[in-house]
């Protein structure tokens, strides 16, 4: 095969488009004086190459135009500092969740829109003078994680555990377990807080018998029931119809009736370095032949999370002095 000549590479290169000079287009910008300054350049795919002059040579200018890159915070505190170190009187805040918690963010938008309406008096409204939007570019960012001890408790939520599962368990958790508060161990003693008095009304409606850590210690240790299964006929009077019902009792080791603490309280934060919350915890068993099944389950700990968070974002909004919305910022 013999060798190309070089007007043969140049014919193919011109067809390729390959051999084409850069081309630099310029677009006059509506609202400023400057221009937009484009460089289109062949590839080597044939194709077409388009580079924004403007802003790479943005980089060599002594200050930047405008801000825009997203920081992320490790703690709320941080975040609270860099919005009171950038904002400005259209700065906001966004809080946003999901369902399954995957999601516990709040986010800063520095650079938001302009607002349309003012309000200068409780319930005075007036349009503002030139409103513009932004390009929202500058943000900060915030994930609250999720305490060692919540995924801890959250993990075992209504996994059937074998004794030493359970003894285990506890072990390693027992500091998060709340002595019983006076008005739940002695009848005679009233709640006195708010927070006390929702607690008593709640074990009262899920017929709760709680306990402190050192009867589910002993719990943890073993526990010995037997059962007694007994025949009851029920008879309707108005038709005569008779039915067989079973009812089974479990029973201690002597032979007394079984009473099993069924709720304890735990104390956890919610988020990491965060206030501990109380909260409830069912406790269960069932009984397999000749073992225990134990079930631990935080009641409604969905609640204390939303709780937490609200809280938290509320704590941000107050210390920035910005508005709050609860749900996802426009993207960029």
């Amino acid at each position: 095969m013999s060798d190309l000549t070089k007007e043969a590479i140049d014919r193919i290169s011109e067809l390729a488009g390959q051999n084409h000079a850069p081309e630099i287009l310029q677009i006059p910008h509506k609202g400023s004086n400057e221009q937009l300054t484009y460089l289109f350049t062949r590839n080597k795919q044939g194709g077409t190459d388009c580079v924004q002059l403007n802003d790479e040579l943005e980089r060599f200018d002594e200050h930047p135009r405008a801000i825009k890159t997203t920081a992320s915070m490790d703690h709320l505190d941080s975040l609270i500092d860099y919005v009171n170190r950038f904002k400005n009187e259209e700065s906001a805040l966004f809080g946003e969740r999901t369902d399954n918690n995957e999601i516990l963010k709040i986010s800063a938008v520095i650079d938001y829109h302009d607002r349309v309406n003012l309000l200068d008096e409780p319930d005075v409204v007036r349009a503002a003078d030139s409103v513009y939007p932004q390009h929202c570019q500058h943000r900060v960012t915030h994930r609250f994680p999720l305490s060692d001890e919540i995924k801890a408790w959250s993990v075992i939520a209504a996994n059937p555990l074998e004794l030493l599962e359970f003894a285990l368990f506890l072990e390693d958790n027992i500091l998060d377990v709340l002595p019983l508060p006076g008005f739940l161990a002695n009848k005679d003693e009233k709640p006195e807080t708010e927070s006390d008095k929702r607690l008593a009304e709640l074990m009262h409606k899920l017929d709760g018998n709680p306990c402190g850590p050192q009867k589910l210690m002993e719990l943890s240790k073993g526990l010995q029931i037997n059962e007694d299964t007994k025949a009851k006929v029920i008879i309707d009077r108005n038709t005569g119809e008779q039915a067989i019902g079973f009812e089974t009792e479990h029973e201690d080791a002597e032979g007394n009736k079984l009473s099993v603490p069924n709720m304890f309280l735990i104390a956890i934060p919610i988020f990491e370095g965060g206030e501990p919350y109380r909260i409830p915890v069912r406790l269960r068993y069932r009984k397999k032949g000749g073992s225990l099944a134990w079930l631990i389950e935080p009641y409604q700990l969905d609640r204390y999370v939303k709780h937490a968070f609200a809280e938290a974002c509320e704590v941000a909004a107050q210390q920035t002095a910005l508005p709050l919305f609860f749900g996802r910022p426009e993207s960029k």
